[in-house]
């Protein structure tokens, strides 16, 4: 669904090319730019030796604001040996999904040329997933959406029908974490919601969930659980400051022999991921609380 390229810096040397290449990254185009190396961006700048001054400004500036579109990775550089030379041998370790170069003189399969990204008719590596079919299952379903959750400093689940003692809501929600947090150096800076509706009393939700859940959330992790009118409730999104998908069944696992075993998941544009989060997290949300109170509950789940 979201898919991550190594771009060679040096595409990058006009501001045509630059807001070209740009205009197709991001969460909601399906695509990343792997940060690679990690000097990706300093690259970049190097690169602009033919540019003028206003040119080479105005991509400078350009850069300072698209981590939005960079999937950090750890990776092997040997300093001896041109980008793409190093491309190639980190796709051989940990692939991309395609390599952005100026040249292919090995003649890859994985590699594309500038000439290649042709939007009316685009090559197989350039074709992007906006929706996949899942199994519902928690380790299927956090794949899916492991980029997304990795990348984003705000993360809100939403679904309806979360209840804290249920099994299949808890497997999900723990491998749903287990994604957003493991390749992390520190949760301090991630804020976690997971909103739902009101279908139990509150004293019962927030004893469930204290009781059940401390131990599925990573430890330094706080998630802060917020209830609606569930009647005023019905669609299932993961939502962050980056990025969405929605989920059409739920963000549950099948436990049942009756229930559907697959899912489709979506990404979603932009401007409508954000303003769905604004209904539930600004200023004025469009939903009618369903507590006066919020349940925070304070991962403690071992490294």
């Amino acid at each position: 669904m979201i898919r991550e390229y190594a771009l060679e810096p040096s595409l990058l040397n006009s501001w045509d090319r630059f807001q070209r290449y740009m205009g197709h990254f991001g969460i909601h185009h399906g695509r990343l730019i792997s940060r690679f190396p990690k000097r990706w961006k300093r690259m970049v700048i190097e690169g602009l030796s033919a540019c003028g001054d206003i040119e080479r400004a105005r991509i400078v500036e350009r850069l300072r604001s698209i981590d939005d579109r960079l999937l950090p990775r750890l990776h092997d550089w040997n300093p001896q040996q041109p980008w793409l030379a190093n491309a190639e041998n980190e796709h051989q370790l940990r692939p991309f999904h395609a390599i952005l170069s100026e040249s292919n003189p090995n003649a890859s399969t994985h590699v594309l040329l500038n000439d290649d990204i042709d939007e009316t008719d685009p090559p197989e590596l350039w074709k992007t997933q906006r929706s996949i079919i899942v199994k519902r299952e928690a380790v299927a379903m956090a794949a899916a959406v492991k980029l997304l959750l990795r990348l984003s400093s705000q993360i809100v689940f939403i679904d309806p029908h979360f209840g804290p003692e249920n099994g299949r809501h808890r497997a999900t929600l723990e491998h749903f974490l287990l994604a957003a947090f493991q390749h992390r150096s520190s949760a301090a800076a991630i804020s976690v919601e997971f909103h739902t509706g009101d279908k139990s009393t509150f004293e019962f939700f927030e004893s469930e969930c204290q009781s059940r859940l401390p131990t599925l959330i990573p430890t330094g992790v706080d998630v802060r659980f917020r209830r609606w009118k569930r009647e005023q409730l019905h669609n299932r999104f993961i939502l962050t400051n980056l990025g969405g998908v929605t989920f059409q069944h739920g963000l549950d696992e099948n436990q049942q022999a009756a229930g559907s075993n697959e899912d489709l998941v979506q990404l979603m544009d932009a401007d409508v991921c954000q303003q769905i989060l604004a209904d539930f997290c600004g200023a004025e949300p469009r939903y009618t609380p369903a507590d006066t109170n919020v349940v925070t509950v304070v991962g403690a789940k071992p490294a």
